[in-house]
């Protein structure tokens, strides 16, 4: 009941993770609005009529717990929605080495871990 359609990140495999715009004159706020109090699952007809196409389609694909929880922002870097150092680590690593363009080269970046490897290449001199 307290995760806002528009402020927090709802949507997992996007890039932002939050709804791109509101489609239609209706104002939703929160998750809760985009279910159906009878069934509990998600209103299809109300989330498509609201929403852009990518964006419904992200939200009926996310499961809907049928047990009475207390709504949670989940970390999108593990499966289980848990935070972890490990994963914050490799979100790091991969931004910091994984991410450059081949323009970038290795030039000006000696703490890159190939460096190691290729110092420690044993040629002929």
């Amino acid at each position: 009941s307290k995760i806002n359609i528009w402020e927090d990140c709802l949507i997992p495999n996007s890039s932002s993770r939050k709804i791109i715009t509101v489609r239609g004159n209706r104002v939703l706020t929160r998750v809760e609005e985009l279910i159906d109090p009878i069934t509990g699952a998600w209103d299809e007809d109300l989330i498509r009529d609201n929403l852009w196409h990518i964006d419904a389609e992200r939200i009926l694909q996310i499961p809907i717990h049928h047990q009475q929880t207390e709504d949670y922002i989940a970390w999108h870097l593990t499966k289980s929605g848990i935070f972890s150092v490990r994963s914050a680590y490799y979100r790091q690593w991969k931004d910091s080495y994984l991410t450059r363009t081949p323009s970038d080269g290795l030039s000006g970046s000696s703490s890159h871990p190939i460096w190691k490897k290729i110092w420690n290449l044993l040629l002929p001199a």
